[in-house]
């Protein structure tokens, strides 16, 4: 079922929390390895960085893009059914967002109707959001999630 996010009078999605989007859902973050990626001596090797959980640039609402499992799932593709090739992507679940007293909701996109935002990611939550990461959906090899 296509979510019917609310819009302003310029037709941009307004930042909101649908409840349609259940809790059990997942979120799938994509991961560019050219800009996401940091060594830790702790693991002796690479890892995630919690900057790959920023919001846009310049967003006044500090969205994050992510793709939506369920909407996902409903048009036929698996979870990591828009990720580009050469990225990797992780997994989060909604209600672990929302946990994080974040707004979850989608952001439909021309190229991906599964597009959504989690709303009001600043600065001081990134790390979180780092931390309730599940797994890969799309493994980088050689890199820890954490």
């Amino acid at each position: 079922m296509p979510l019917n996010p609310p819009r302003d009078d310029t037709g941009a999605v307004v930042p909101h929390d649908d409840p349609a989007i259940e809790g059990d859902s997942s979120l799938v973050r994509h991961i560019n390895p050219d800009f996401h990626i940091v060594p830790d001596e702790n693991i002796g090797g690479r890892r995630v960085s919690s900057n790959a959980f920023s919001a846009t640039n310049g967003d006044p609402q500090y969205g994050m893009s992510v793709d939506i499992g369920q909407l996902l799932s409903e048009l036929g593709l698996g979870e990591g059914g828009m990720v580009p090739p050469g990225m990797g992507a992780v997994r989060l679940r909604v209600n672990a967002v929302r946990g994080l007293a974040l707004m979850v909701g989608s952001d439909p996109e021309p190229d991906n109707a599964a597009h959504g935002q989690v709303w009001g990611v600043k600065s001081s939550k990134r790390p979180k959001i780092h931390k309730v990461v599940e797994d890969w959906v799309i493994a980088i090899p050689g890199v820890a999630i954490r």
